[in-house]
Order: C-alpha cells, then structure tokens, then sequence
C-alpha cells in the first residue's frame, strides 16, 4: 500500500504535469464521438488508445526513473483508476519535454534531468512520510541535501542555457540595428525596389511571388 501512496504523491505534484498541450481525456472523448457514430464498440478503441499511450509512458519512466515504474506498476494493480490518471499526467510531462528536443536539445537534456531529481526527491519525501520508515533523520537529511544541491545546480544549468540564448538573440538584435543605422537608405531604396515590382506583377497579372 505504501508503494501505492508514494505513486499517487509524486504524479499528484510534480509541476510538470500542466502542460499546455491537448489533453488525452479530449483525445479520447473525440474518439468517442466518431467511434459511435460508425458502430464501432467505444471502450474497445479508447482502450486501444490508452494502451498505446501506457506504453509510452513506462518506456519513457523505465529510461528516467526506474523505481517510479515499479510503483506505477504496482498502481495499475490495485488502484486502476489512480493508475490511468497518473498515466495522463506523466504523459503530458513527457510531451512538454519532447518539444524542446528538436528545437533545444541542450536544455531538452537538463530538463529530463531537472524531471528525474524532481520526482526523486518527491519519491524520498512520500518514503520519509511513511510511518514504518526506519531512516534516521540525520540519513534521510543527508540523502535529501544530494538531491536538493543536484536541483540547485541543474536550475543554474538551465538559467545558463536560457542566458546563453538570449545572449544570442541580444546579438542578432544589435547586428540587425547597426546595419539599419549604417546603411539606412539602402535599404529603403531596397524595399522601394520591391514594392515597384509587386506593382509591375499586379499590372501583368503575374501571380505575386511572397
């Protein structure tokens, strides 16, 4: 049972579960509509559904943090219910840091990272608060101070990441105005140049080239 509770801690809390993203009980409830409509038995397909999403979910907690899957596991056993919502929560998690893989994969790394200490830390909080755990408190301080000194540092991975990404676009930025303020006629006679030409293409009947 204890398993079980620390399971329903960690999903309950763990911030990354507001992703913005469409939500798999939508997804679902859009299935319902079309299966319905087409006689197709509904529970058969939202299940085939949220199968596939499962899958998903415990490959990506097996990679991540094996000791959540066990208790995942032993959540779909007694308590399906808990175990479906915990699925949707992890699954919006784990979309949330799939969109920064392609685009950032710098901070898509230290965000699975951050993913990991966090929940390791909410696991070691559910085990602390459970009243048959024998850990003396100088252990379990100990244990946490890790954890809690790896999250400070990964939060300063991360602000350094996003500096180095603002510094960047502040580059780009200054770049851009130097040339306005260097070559500023230029590129009014180039933009000038421009819309003559669109006006020519109107005239012809050309098709507009954007």
């Amino acid at each position: 049972m204890f398993a079980v509770l620390a399971l329903v801690s960690v999903c309950g809390s763990t911030g990354f579960a507001q992703a913005d993203s469409g939500s798999a009980e939508d997804a679902e409830a859009k299935t319902e509509k079309v299966t319905h409509a087409g006689n197709v038995p509904v529970n058969d397909v939202r299940q085939a559904l949220f199968d596939k999403r499962r899958t998903a979910v415990i490959q990506f907690v097996h990679e991540n943090q094996p000791e959540m899957e066990k208790l995942l596991l032993a959540l779909e056993q007694s308590k399906p219910t808990k175990f479906r919502a915990a699925i949707n929560r992890i699954e919006k998690a784990q979309g949330r840091l799939k969109s920064l893989q392609k685009r950032h994969p710098e901070r898509y790394a230290a965000s699975i990272e951050r993913w990991k200490i966090k929940s390791e830390i909410e696991l070691l909080t559910a085990r602390a608060s459970n009243s048959d755990d024998q850990q003396s408190a100088e252990a379990r301080r100990a244990e946490f101070g890790v954890l809690v000194g790896a999250f400070i540092d990964n939060r300063k991975r991360m602000l350094e990441l996003e500096q180095e990404q603002l510094q960047r676009k502040l580059t780009r930025t200054e770049r851009l105005l130097k040339s306005i303020e260097s070559d500023r006629e230029a590129l009014v006679e180039k933009n000038m140049r421009s819309i003559e030409k669109t006006i020519k293409q109107l005239k012809s009947g050309k098709p507009v080239k954007k």
